[in-house]
């Protein structure tokens, strides 16, 4: 018997034999023709006893009759439960576009951005659903986060956002969906494609859209892509690229970008331009990116600002119109150690690239050639520098697969203390030949340390690292790696917007990696987002360290022959940085990149050259643009003496400049460009046909939060959400003073049913 009394403690009463009998037809079949044939005997012996008994037979079978229900009830097991109701909560999701889009002014004439319109908005949705549904917030950009702010600003991927939340609550009564966004969907899938589902269990997606609907025309700079270093005297390029909406390329007017050099004082004040171009572009019919290049020269050493602006820059943001880059001029030349454990083809054509730049001078460590051999380079080592003194004259060690089972500790331990105290760049490129042995065998701890990466030394996944694939893997260059100049394979004298899309890819299997904490995930091999890292930077106290996962940069040549010299000349530009201001500098404080997509970490590092005992902590002074600066605190880094960082988070686009005064009491000062991301700044009007067509599609309600009874709308949708809450059971334990009074008396019945049997069945003589 199943019941829900009212009034009083809820009960169901079960069989819990009953159940597994149920569950087990033969056994259930056996125990019915044993029931059956039980009472089948005891009518048999009614009949035989009948004729010598004129009353009392109906007595004796009503006897056995009873026994027989009585060990059915034992076979049965009667349980009781005590029965508890449960209400499961409606529940609304809000959620918010948290995209780097969301940063632009909401309106033409509200300074407020559109995430705060947006939070406001969904506040207030909030407010009137708590006393019906149980809202639950979350947020989306490139992914999905509950309470938290979603990781990567730099795409805006609504479709997988609403699949993910109908998916997080397939199994709870979810009676709508609420987004607040621009819609600017980039990325991902179409969230249209979201619709059927969200139709099909009942859930409306009600959008609230926000962002001005109709786009002004727009022309801004988009990039200033330069080199870190260059030599005095020569022409280094610059390229700059600019981007216009359709109805600014409509206009059919050729943009005009000025670009010019100057030379950067100490507090980054700048001097007299010594050096200026300036260039036309014409931009896409509907609009786009475009990009052009100029050749610049400078006269004399030191630190030098390249400034890019569009002359009357008519429809341009205000952080749009101007963009700076720094490069250092230098007038002596780079001075590179190129080891490898043999002669493989990067080797061979990096060491002849280095022997005929002027701007280079190389000296070689071959550890496959044993005594005095003949090498196109400064001077020939026959061993790895052992102490840091034979380790300073040099801005960059390139070790091209090399055996490190060869290099002693001393010439780690000096190579960590090159890196980390004088800002010496290193080039990590794995291989077949050296890397391979050294990870069976154990990289040393300091080795361990610099390389930006966990190499794993798993027996199996180095076996198949060193069978090569017998198809090419693309390279895909990561948001990082794009704004890397040298590494964008715009070539030395093409416009296209990347070589990488005409190069066919790499055929090596890579070793096992995972990037460290804190690196920089360069390029991958593949196109899928968990693909290998391919290359990967990290810093290290005042240095950098690349690591390079295949040794087949020589195939860039294929594509492009003097694309293999850009990329070399700006990896060993780029990571000898830390050297820029000499070993014996009080310090040196950096960013770990000169250009920033909105909604990516700044890293700001102070590396601290000074003897002594260090300071707990210390405070620079960050600036975006003119504003008033603000303080911000540097920790210790861990395992790294003398250095010191901090993670920004940058809230608008601009120039962020950084100044530190020193313990010694010099002043030191860093900058960096955070610009919109590509993908985010491609439309910046709010996508109302997608969001209304979306709402629409699935039973639920757009609102335009520009409309001015739009806060109205928002009240009575709210109010008018049905509640979706479901009331269920829950069952306690079975009470087993129940089931043992159960047993017992069925024991008791039982019992005394067949005595009282036998005993009248005495008494008659029947027995």
């Amino acid at each position: 018997m199943n019941g829900l009394p009212e009034g009083g403690a809820a009960v169901v009463y079960d069989g819990l034999g009953w159940e597994l009998l149920l569950d087990n037809p033969a056994w259930l079949s056996v125990i019915l023709v044993l029931a059956l044939a039980a009472c089948g005997a005891a009518v048999a012996c009614w009949l035989r006893e009948r004729p010598a008994l004129r009353r009392g037979g109906l007595l004796l079978l009503a006897l056995r009759l009873i026994a027989i229900a009585a060990l059915a009830t034992l076979l049965v097991e009667p349980q009781r439960r005590s029965v508890t109701p449960r209400v499961e909560p409606s529940r609304v999701v809000l959620l918010s576009d948290h995209s780097a889009s969301m940063r632009l002014p909401a309106s033409d004439a509200s300074g407020a951005t559109r995430g705060d319109a947006a939070e406001e908005a969904l506040r207030r949705v909030d407010r009137l659903l708590r006393p019906d549904h149980t809202p639950r917030a979350a947020a989306f950009a490139a992914s999905l986060a509950y309470g938290d702010e979603p990781p990567g600003a730099d795409a805006t991927r609504l479709g997988a956002a609403l699949e993910q939340v109908l998916a997080d609550h397939s199994a709870t009564p979810l009676a709508a969906v609420f987004v607040a966004t621009d819609g600017g969907w980039n990325a991902g899938s179409d969230p249209r494609e979201a619709a059927p589902a969200a139709l099909a269990r009942g859930v409306p997606v009600h959008t609230i859209g926000v962002g001005p609907r109709d786009e002004p025309p727009r022309t801004e700079l988009r990039d200033l892509a330069a080199p870190s270093r260059a030599a005095v005297g020569d022409r280094f390029s610059v390229s700059v690229t600019v981007a216009t909406n359709q109805r600014a390329a409509a206009e059919g007017n050729e943009i005009d970008v000025a670009i010019s050099l100057a030379p950067l004082a100490v507090d980054d004040s700048t001097g007299p331009r010594v050096a200026e171009e300036s260039v036309s572009l014409s931009p896409p019919s509907q609009g786009g990116l475009v990009s052009k290049k100029v050749e610049l020269q400078g006269a004399s050493p030191g630190r030098h600002v390249i400034v890019a602006e569009l002359v009357d820059p008519s429809g341009a943001d205000a952080a749009g119109q101007t963009m700076r880059a720094v490069v250092e001029l230098i007038d002596q030349p780079t001075r590179v150690l190129l080891a490898a454990s043999g002669p493989s083809r990067d080797y061979r054509f990096l060491r002849d690239q280095l022997f005929r730049d002027d701007q280079f001078e190389a000296d070689v460590l071959l550890q496959s050639a044993a005594g005095a051999i003949t090498q196109d380079a400064n001077r020939v080592l026959d061993a790895f520098p052992t102490t840091a003194d034979e380790l300073d004259p040099y801005d960059a060690v390139v070790a091209i697969d090399v055996d490190w089972r060869r290099v002693d500790d001393g010439s780690l331990g000096a190579l960590s203390q090159w890196v980390s105290r004088g800002g010496g760049g290193l080039v990590v490129v794995a291989g077949r030949v050296g890397l391979m042995p050294s990870l069976r065998s154990g990289l040393a701890a300091p080795l361990r340390t610099l390389v930006p990466v966990a190499l794993r030394d798993d027996p199996l996944a180095l076996n198949d690292a060193i069978t090569p694939n017998r198809d090419p893997e693309p390279v895909a260059l990561t948001r990082p790696g794009e704004q890397l100049g040298w590494l964008a394979g715009r070539g030395a004298s093409s416009d296209s917007d990347s070589l990488w899309e005409e190069f066919p890819g790499f055929y090596a299997s890579l070793p096992p990696a995972e990037p460290k904490p804190g690196a920089t995930v360069l390029a991958r091999l593949g196109e899928q987002d968990n693909a290998p890292p391919l290359l990967v930077e990290g810093f290290y106290g005042a240095g950098r360290v690349v690591y390079l996962g295949a040794p087949e940069t020589w195939r860039l040549r294929t594509v492009d022959p003097a694309w293999f010299t850009e990329l070399h000349t700006g990896l060993l530009r780029h990571i000898s940085q830390g050297r820029l201001r000499g070993a014996a500098a009080a310090g040196v404080l950096l960013f770990d990149r000169q250009r920033y997509s909105l909604g990516e970490p700044l890293r700001l590092r102070f590396i601290d050259r000074t003897p002594g005992e260090a300071p707990p902590s210390l405070v620079a002074r960050l600036s975006v643009d003119d504003s008033p600066p603000t303080e911000t605190p540097l920790d210790p880094v861990a395992d790294e003496p003398g250095a010191y960082a901090a993670t920004l988070r940058p809230e608008k686009t601009g120039r962020y400049t950084a100044a530190l005064r020193t313990p010694l009491g010099d002043v030191l000062s860093a900058t960096a460009e955070v610009t919109l991301p590509s993908l985010e700044s491609e439309t910046t009007v709010q996508n109302a046909a997608l969001l209304r067509e979306l709402a629409e599609s699935t039973g639920g309600v757009y609102i335009d939060l520009a409309d001015v009874d739009a806060p109205q709308r928002l009240d009575r949708l709210a109010a008018a959400t049905p509640s979706a809450a479901e009331t269920s059971v829950e069952l306690g334990p079975p009470d087993e003073r129940f089931a043992r009074r159960v047993a017992q008396w069925s024991l008791g019945v039982m019992a005394g049913a067949l005595l009282i049997e036998w005993s009248l069945r005495r008494l008659w003589r029947l027995a």
